[in-house]
């Protein structure tokens, strides 16, 4: 059992050098995998703004993170759909 909480140790402790020296860099892959569904997006772009906007440990700050990943794509879908007379706006 100490072994497990050993290497528990070492997990959090590279995390946090990994947020420290890559912060903005680093993507949860779930999150962009939760998002693409539906979004007419490439991921490049997806992984970009989740890694500005969800770089924190904090659940309530990723939640607000996706969310302004939303609206962005969001609002870009429209502006394309706007600009090539595909959408009745």
């Amino acid at each position: 059992m100490e072994q497990f909480t050993e290497g528990e140790s070492t997990r959090e402790e590279i995390k946090n050098k990994l947020r420290q020296h890559f912060d903005g860099k680093i993507v949860r892959k779930d999150l962009t995998k939760k998002i693409k569904e539906g979004a007419n997006v490439p991921v490049y772009v997806l992984e970009f703004l989740l890694g500005q906007y969800c770089c924190s440990d904090d659940e309530s700050v990723i939640e607000k993170g996706v969310q302004n990943v939303k609206h962005i794509y969001g609002t870009q879908d429209r502006w394309t759909c706007r600009i090539m007379g595909l959408c009745g706006f």
